[in-house]
């Protein structure tokens, strides 16, 4: 489905419920709609995978699953190997790995390495106000069953426990942000996600569409279109 007939399912699937609603968007809202449908989309079948991956002993094998055929060519993969990861410099059980070349929209799950041909652990996601729990200092020696990842702006940073020296290696999963839709813009932008994911996605358009158009008020459109009485 190409961008043109995700503008005509979202006027039909208005036009089920309020007709005079539809004439009032032009083609720039409607595009608003559909990006925001499919980044809310993409982040429903990232729930899925997230799910497998605390399913599966092998969280590689989630690439076979329903979640990720839906989202297709989002999925990425990268390694990160030894040259890449370097001390932190405010942290004494932290590693840096510089996150060049990822373009990251949704987080799906990390592996680190502990050593060349070592056993890998499990990473999970931290905020930046919990770094204190996981930092280690002479009131704090902390022991993980999964090292904690921090992700920012250029770097991703690993916490390691007293039992870990060093990190060797990272795996990482993580789906890239959909391609921007757009009607208007020339080429026109078609959805970047498998053909049939399009179908869910215009009708997510159309429930925010008719949500906003109900906390707009119900005859706010309506009125619009009804002459006034002489």
């Amino acid at each position: 489905m190409n961008i043109q007939e995700m503008h005509i399912g979202v006027g039909l699937g208005i036009q089920k419920v309020n007709s005079n609603a539809f004439d009032s968007f032009i083609d720039e809202e409607i595009d608003y709609y559909l990006n925001k449908a499919q980044r809310e989309y993409v982040r429903r079948q990232n729930v899925f995978l997230k799910e497998n991956v605390e399913n599966l002993s092998r969280p590689d094998k989630i690439a076979t699953s329903e979640a990720a055929e839906n989202l297709g060519e989002l999925i990425n993969f990268h390694t990160f190997s030894a040259s890449g990861l370097t001390p932190n410099t405010s942290f004494d059980n932290a590693t840096d790995v510089t996150s060049t070349g990822v373009t990251m929209f949704q987080f799906v799950y990390a592996n680190a390495q502990l050593e060349d041909g070592g056993k890998w652990i499990s990473c999970k996601l931290i905020s930046p106000h919990e770094i204190h729990i996981y930092s280690q200092a002479e009131y704090n020696d902390p022991l993980f069953r999964r090292l904690p990842l921090l992700i920012t702006k250029d770097k991703f940073i690993i916490f390691r426990d007293s039992k870990t020296d060093s990190i060797y290696k990272l795996e990482l999963m993580y789906i890239k942000k959909p391609a921007t839709l757009s009607l208007t813009s020339i080429p026109q932008v078609s959805s970047d996600l498998p053909e049939h994911t399009h179908d869910e996605i215009v009708d997510i358009a159309v429930n925010m569409i008719l949500g906003d158009l109900k906390v707009a008020g119900p005859t706010q459109y309506e009125q619009q279109s009804i002459p006034k009485e002489r």
